[in-house]
């Protein structure tokens, strides 16, 4: 959004982990490598990690915060998009103070996007998306065979297809779907 906008609106987007050292251990160095590898590194202008920001050219933000201190979101204004990494391990009720946070007039949609492997059924995000489902969401289900970098990983592949002999794995990690164990927990 940020790149197919770039003239039009200065976005403002914010990353979440549940923890900040989880945040910078996967999200940061997810984006810095994908920068890297799709060549945009010049529409960056800087790159800080405390606090961690990616900064562009056009004055659009990327800011990769973790949700341990919520207080330290509440004052993170003009937020065009939020992504919610790992999103089962946030609480309904972050959720619900992140939603709040979207708010106002900034020239453009806004849009959160929540990324979680299977949960139960005892997970607020079931309860939330799957049972009764916002009317403002989409829900996309994807696994292993949708991403083309684990379809040139011969090695994982092969771990993955011994799942087949195990009925609880092969749901869970090569249909991406509940474990029926997780939901008497």
């Amino acid at each position: 959004r940020i790149l197919s906008d770039w003239n039009d609106v200065k976005h403002r987007f914010l990353v979440l982990r549940k923890t900040l050292p989880s945040a910078k251990e996967s999200t940061f160095t997810l984006l810095k490598n994908y920068i890297d590898l799709w060549n945009i590194g010049p529409f960056i202008k800087s790159i800080t990690v405390n606090p961690v920001c990616f900064t562009f050219t056009n004055g659009s933000e990327i800011l990769i915060r973790g949700l341990d201190m919520p207080e330290k979101v509440k004052s993170i204004e003009a937020i065009t998009s939020m992504w919610l990494e790992e999103a089962n391990q946030f609480s309904q009720e972050d959720f619900d103070e992140l939603d709040r946070r979207l708010r106002g007039n900034l020239g453009t949609y806004k849009q959160m996007a929540i990324s979680f492997n299977p949960v139960s059924r005892y997970n607020w995000l079931y309860k939330t998306f799957f049972v009764k489902p916002k009317d403002n969401a989409t829900l996309h289900h994807s696994t292993f065979k949708d991403n083309k970098f684990i379809q040139q990983d011969a090695d994982y592949l092969r771990v993955l297809e011994q799942y087949k002999n195990s009925i609880n794995n092969y749901n869970y990690y090569y249909l991406g779907l509940l474990l029926s164990y997780l939901d008497q927990n």
